[in-house]
């Protein structure tokens, strides 16, 4: 009936049990599967906190990229219709030359443009074919993009 200093009865054994005495497994084995549990949730927090930053880490680069892309074919943009103006000429002579020129204001500066022209004959038609060919960005984080055309001689 007695073992261990407490009573092993069903109804209320917390409070038969004897002054000075402790349940079985005791509380010291406790605290340690509570130093286990709180390594093992650091741990785990630690891998998502981890993956979390590699995540926005990635995508501030491709964020990089992305922009730079735009600011090119904005840059290519402009370099053909800096071609198709010279090449139509409204107020003078047309021209059809090569010219390459970087941006040095605004939102395309360091991009720079690439423009050709070469005059064409086929058919009995005279055509211009342009091609603008921009890159904006240095080192390792670069972009580029061509924009060609074939416009009708005047």
């Amino acid at each position: 009936w007695m073992r261990y200093g407490w009573c092993t009865c069903a109804m209320y054994p917390e409070s038969l049990r004897l002054p000075g005495t402790a349940p079985r497994g005791g509380a010291r084995r406790q605290r340690g599967l509570g130093l286990i549990t709180a390594i093992a949730l650091i741990t785990v927090v630690a891998v998502v906190l981890g993956a979390l930053v590699r995540t926005l880490a990635s995508s501030a680069a491709l964020d990089s990229v992305d922009a730079l892309s735009t600011r090119s074919m904005l840059a290519a943009e402009s370099g053909m219709d800096v071609a198709l103006n010279r090449a139509y000429a409204p107020s003078g002579t047309p021209s059809c030359t090569t010219r390459t020129w970087t941006f040095d204001a605004g939102g395309l500066r360091g991009c720079t443009v690439t423009v050709t022209c070469a005059p064409v004959s086929t058919g009995g038609r005279n055509y211009f074919d342009l091609s603008s060919r921009a890159a904006c960005g240095s080192g390792d984080l670069q972009a580029s993009r061509r924009i060609d055309a074939r416009a009708i001689a005047p």
